[in-house]
This record gives C-alpha cells, structure tokens and sequence, in this order.
C-alpha cells in the first residue's frame, strides 16, 4: 500500500490554504478609504472591516478633512485638514504646511485627494481657502470661520510626491498652493471618468447656479467648463454666508450628484451625472428642505440620505433628532422618488433615542465608510447636555434598505475624551461602490484586534502596532512568500510588543498571517526591500 509523505501533506495544506489568502488579499483592492483622520486628533480605522477608534497625531479640523491609503494594502499615505498635510507618521510634511501651521479648519468640504492618472506616486490635493467676496484680500490667518464679512472660496490644488522624504511623501515645491478657482462655494468632489483612468473635479459657483468641471488626465488638469444647472447657491443680506456650505456627493457608481444647500428652507438639488462626458442633466429638486448639509448615497446607489443642522423639532418637551432623511431613487418617477421622502429616526420605534439634549443640533457630516454602513456626526458644536459629551454619532447599519430597515443607531464614540467636531473626511465615492454591511461585534466586545505593521517596505526590523483592545490580545504567525512556501511558523504567543527580524530574507513580497485565540486570521502583505 502506498504510504503518503507527511512532508507532501502538509504542503499541500498550506498551498491550498495559500489559495484562499491570496483570494482574500486581492478583495483587498480599492482601500483607499482604510484610514480616516478627522475631529481633534482623531482616527478610525478599517483594516479588519470592523471600524477601530483612537487618538493620534496632532491634526485639528472643525470642519471635513481629506486621507490617503494605499489602494492595495490600506496602509495609511497621508493626510490633511485643507492647511496642513501629514505623513504616515503624523509629522507635516517639510513643505506641506503654510502659515499658520495646523490651522483648526472650519470648512465642510476643504480638501480632497485624487490619484493622478497614469503615476501611482503622485497625488492631487485639492484644498480650499477664504477670500473675500466679490473681489478682495486672500483669509490665509483665518483658521475656522469668517468674521461678519462677505466671503468666497478660493480652490487651490498641490502635488504630494511619495517617493519625497524617504518614501514618507512631499510636496512638490513648485506645484504647491496652485490657485484653481475663485469666487467658489465649499463643495468639492470629483467623480471616476467612465475610462477608469481619468477624473472629473467638481465644484460649485458662490452666488451663482453653476458648477465648473475640470477634466484629470495623465496630461493634467483642463481647463474648466461651466454648466448653468439647479438652484442658486447665493449670499443672503448681512454678509449671511449660508448657502456658501452644505455637501456635494456624487453616487457610488458615478451616475447621480446630489447637493445639498445650507441656510433656510433650500431647494435640495440631484442630477443624473454623464462619467464619459461629465455633463450634468435632469435637475431634480427634491424639496426644500430647512438647514440641510449632509449628504450620502447608499452603496448600492439605491438610496439618498440628507441631513441638516437645525436644531429638531420638539415633541413632548424632549428634542427629536427627525433631521435624517432617505429618498428612494428606485421608487419610480420624479414625483414618486420626491414623495418617497421619509425620516428614519422620526417615530421609529426601534431607534435608541439619546435623553433629551442628547443630539440637540442636528447633524453636520454624513459618509459612507469601508463597512458598508453610513456614519453621520451631530452638530457638536450644539450640544444641549455638556455631560453627555460631543462625540455624539448615528450610524445607519444597512443603508441600502428602506425607511427604518436602514437600521439607524445613536452612539456616543469615545476617543479618549476628545471631541469630534462636525466634519468627517471627504472621500471619492467610488471607494465604496456595491459594498455590503459587515457584521461587527459590539463595542465592549474585544474579540478582535487591528494590526499595523511598521516599517513597510522593510530592511530589517518588522515592529506591530496594535490599533485595539489595549493591545492584550496575544497571536501567533506564519510568515508565507510570494510562490507558497512557509518561510516560518514557529512564531508563537507573541505580542504587540514584539518584532520580527527580515534581515535575512530575500527581498519580495511575503504574507504575514496572525492566528488569534479566537481563530480569527488577519493577512499582511510586507515588501522586503534590498
């Protein structure tokens, strides 16, 4: 009888476990959004699929905020408050500041990275600025709101190189703070061109009813084209700056746009959105709604969300966050996705409804995350209970369902005592196309832990920086290169305290698989350099 060789089994038990890692890795693709930086000093991040919530750095924005992961690995690149833009390692980049340093941004929507067509190293970093209105002087030392003066937006752009600095990135010195457009509102998205190279920038006229689209391409950016289309976002009398704020979002898959227009009852304005062409058509005015600003489609590009910073109204002397409404742009005509209007926290009875004052500013920022689910920050700004914080969150659990099935919850985040704010970062939608809930555990469930591994690409030393559950969680791990072989195994009961030495490895790719007490499996990639 023909015996088998344990050797050959074993091998083959790690190949075809390789063969479901490598599937695992390459769903990996488009994490671009892994890492979210906003708030003061704040960080989540998506590694695991499951949001971790910490402290780090010292970026401040009360306003949005922009960031970059590696669209592969979900590494953290770098990001920015629209004044100051940082490393990996939290520093400012040597010429991705200007004066003053770190200002506390105030702006909505004051930055956005797009990659540059053609070069995975380069980045465009759009970013926003006071000026006064009509014509007037640059606000460069205004840091979070205007005084009571007539105000627009100035659109500038820089070049974030990430070969610069050792492979931390830079700005390159002569493309920084290039001036793009004036006399423009705080909207700022870009939308994937239908090619799958190219991208189309989107902005949006102070006091006017048109939006100005400037074409990527490997060539640059073109020149813009106007487009006369929707209401008007306009200044109001008393230098009231209102309408200058509110969200501009495009749907996941590139083919809706949807603004929302701040200050008083507003139209709140969707169009079709052409990514080959990048004409906008087919206004719709789905209302006008009061205070809105937030704004978010579902990912399966379903469903659209609006929120607004009105203080809700009242019912039985107890404030009622009613503020979040979802439209169905699946429920038929233009009268039936207008009448489809419906709020998903107003007389839902599953709704865990805060104590009273618990939202009592409405909401401010809403965006779609790597979870598949919506994230929507209060208007910290105005909470009515000092003792319950500023961190107040609701997060729409299943997005893509209708009415109450969206699954709203009301949480309080907790980063170390330190406040959101009222902005969240400023992502290109397309990041979260089709994606499907995740299931998480609760909270104070610690039952799974996030790992960054430092340096990457590496010489030598691999260090583990453990994101969660105060790094208690012990592991053990396999080292596997790019052809399947197991290059090591014997790594047990480690720790996050703990390094691995790669000095002797040939320089490649290799997977880093760690094995929890709880059988769970997390698969780094770690590039071995020369």
């Amino acid at each position: 009888m023909q015996t088998r060789n344990p050797n050959t089994a074993m091998r083959m038990k790690w190949l075809l476990f390789l063969l479901l890692v490598l599937q695992q890795v390459a769903g990996f693709a488009q994490r671009e959004a892994t890492n979210w930086h906003f708030g003061n000093k704040l960080a989540m991040n998506f590694k695991s699929g499951c949001p971790v919530h910490f402290t780090v750095g010292d970026m401040v924005t009360f306003g949005g905020s922009a960031v970059m992961s590696d669209k592969d690995s979900g590494a953290l690149l770098f990001y920015t408050n629209g004044r100051t833009i940082r490393n990996s390692m939290h520093q400012p980049m040597p010429n991705g500041h200007y004066s003053p340093l770190d200002c506390a941004n105030g702006i909505g929507q004051p930055a956005l990275i797009v990659p540059m067509p053609g070069n995975e190293d380069l980045y465009y970093v759009f970013h926003q600025n006071f000026r006064t209105y009509p014509e007037g002087d640059k606000l460069y030392q205004i840091c979070t709101t205007v005084p009571a003066l007539a105000y627009s937006m100035d659109v500038l752009y820089s070049v974030v190189d990430m070969r610069l600095n050792n492979g931390l990135g830079d700005v390159v010195a002569m493309q920084k703070d290039m001036l793009l457009q004036t006399k423009a509102t705080e909207k700022l998205t870009a939308v994937p061109h239908s090619n799958g190279r190219d991208y189309w920038l989107v902005t949006h006229e102070w006091d006017s009813d048109a939006f100005v689209v400037h074409l990527i391409t490997p060539a640059g950016i073109s020149s813009p084209f106007v487009q006369r289309i929707g209401s008007v976002h306009r200044q109001k009398p008393n230098h009231d700056n209102s309408e200058i704020r509110g969200m501009m979002k495009a749907s996941p898959d590139g083919k809706k746009l949807a603004v929302a227009v701040n200050g008083g009852a507003r139209p709140f304005d969707l169009f079709d959105f052409d990514a080959a062409t990048g004409i906008l058509s087919n206004y719709v005015n789905l209302g006008n709604l009061h205070e809105q600003f937030g704004v978010s489609f579902s990912p399966d590009n379903s469903k659209l969300y609006v929120s607004n910073v009105d203080i809700s109204r009242m019912r039985d002397g107890e404030y009622y966050p009613d503020n979040i409404v979802q439209f169905d742009l699946l429920a038929g005509d233009t009268e039936a996705i207008i009448t489809s209007a419906q709020s998903v926290i107003m007389d839902n009875p599953l709704f865990n409804r805060p104590p009273q004052g618990g939202i009592g500013g409405g909401f401010n920022d809403m965006q779609l995350a790597p979870d598949g689910k919506i994230y929507m920050i209060g208007n910290n700004w105005m909470v009515l209970d000092p003792s319950l914080g500023n961190n107040n969150v609701v997060v729409l659990h299943a997005p893509n369902k209708k009415g109450f099935d969206s699954r709203p919850s009301y949480s309080t985040l907790t980063f170390s005592g330190q406040p959101i704010d009222a902005g969240l970062p400023n992502f290109i939608q397309s990041y979260f196309n089709g994606l499907e809930p995740v299931s998480c555990p609760a909270a104070d469930e610690c039952t799974f832990s996030v790992f960054d591994l430092y340096p990457n690409p590496a010489t030598g030393v691999v260090k583990f920086n453990l994101l969660a559950c105060g790094g208690k969680q012990n592991f053990s791990l396999h080292i596997v290169n790019a052809i399947g072989q197991v290059v090591r195994e014997d790594l047990k009961r480690l720790s996050f305290e703990d390094e691995v030495d790669l000095s002797g490895y040939a320089a490649g790719l290799y997977l880093f698989i760690f094995t929890f007490e709880n059988r769970q499996q997390v698969v780094k990639k770690v590039v071995k350099a020369k």
